[in-house]
């Protein structure tokens, strides 16, 4: 399995008052957090796996093009995990439990292939098409699974501690995802250019978690202050196999 070290680097931090007059309140900015998770260095080129016709009848495609490292034109990466976790007084809204989530095998992939929850949250594992019936998450913290679904067959797993676990197919390596269980309501996964965005947070202070598929959480991006009125912007930057 392809793996690779996260690392901090190049981190820009700003914040951006609101300039708007407080006689107009529905002028001021809410109170948020943005920014963008970017590949410091070039992108790793993205492995080709070859599919047998049968695999191959279901997608439409002879090959299956990774989803490891996706890396738009500006070096934005999708599908990192970014958390805000309160500190100290600092209030969060309760965490609920999501009341749906599906992690579904289609064709020759996991879908999504990155799935966030709230801790306690039950996953619906699903086999929507594929021949490729596998599902193997080997937890620390929560039970894990290791079973086989036909197509149309589902199951649950419930998660109940905060975890990143790998899912994989022991038949087909290339099959993999990951689904990540979290303690904290806030919590967003990067899109296409790499951005996410919180609003709304109440003054205080919060722990910044960035967790990616190739090497997991990032080490030592300390802290955020959050001040009414203000939007922060920071950028995150992640280190290929390499650098």
């Amino acid at each position: 399995m392809l793996r690779a070290t996260l690392l901090l680097a190049a981190l820009a931090l700003s914040a951006c008052a609101a300039t708007s007059s407080p006689s107009d309140p529905s002028a001021i900015p809410g109170t948020g957090f943005v920014g963008r998770v970017v590949l410091h260095g070039p992108a790793p080129e993205r492995a080709r796996h070859g599919l047998e016709p049968a695999l191959a009848a279901i997608t439409g495609s002879d090959e299956y093009v990774d989803e490891l490292w996706l890396v738009d034109g500006e070096g934005g990466v999708q599908n990192a995990v970014v958390l805000l976790e309160p500190l100290g007084d600092t209030p969060a809204p309760p965490l609920e439990p999501a009341q749906t989530a599906l992690f579904e095998k289609v064709g020759a992939w996991y879908e999504p292939r990155v799935l966030v929850i709230p801790a306690g949250t039950t996953v619906t594992l699903s086999n929507r098409n594929s021949i490729c019936n596998g599902f193997v998450a080997r937890a620390r913290r929560n039970e894990g699974f290791n079973t086989t679904l036909s197509i149309g067959m589902e199951r649950t797993s419930k998660f109940d501690a905060p975890e990143a676990v790998h899912v994989i197919c022991d038949a087909r390596p290339y099959m993999r995802g990951a689904i990540v269980a979290v303690d904290t309501p806030h919590h967003r996964l990067t899109g296409a250019d790499g951005r996410f965005a919180f609003q709304d947070l109440a003054p205080g202070r919060y722990r910044l978690r960035v967790w990616h598929e190739a090497g997991g959480w990032v080490k030592g991006l300390g802290e955020v202050l959050v001040v009414g009125g203000e939007q922060l912007r920071r950028e995150v930057s992640l280190a290929a196999p390499g650098d």
